[in-house]
């Protein structure tokens, strides 16, 4: 994630590739919130639930002036709700 928010964006391939893995992580957290169903007691999570499922259905269009910001909105969602699920305890183990 520290490499799709750094202040120096990554290189065009590395995008593709760093979107696509957060992309996964992102539905694997989103899968997890729903099965706990951790936005009807966290409405911040809720929020993220939504946010993640919204970035889903966007592709990034081939601009490479739009994938890395679409590339920073997966990192950070991902990032918060990595955060929010390990405070609630609802992960068993954050690497």
């Amino acid at each position: 994630m520290a490499t799709a928010l750094d202040d120096v964006p990554p290189a065009e391939a590395e995008a593709v590739r760093l979107t696509a893995r957060l992309q996964g992580q992102l539905a694997q957290l989103l899968d997890i919130a729903v099965a706990a169903e951790s936005g009807r007691r966290d409405g911040y999570v809720a929020t993220l639930v939504q946010r993640a499922r919204e970035l889903a259905r966007e592709a990034p269009c081939g601009m490479p002036s739009e994938r890395v910001p679409h590339l920073r909105q997966v990192a950070w969602v991902a990032g918060e709700l990595l955060d929010r699920l390990a405070a609630r305890r609802e992960l068993k183990t954050v690497a």
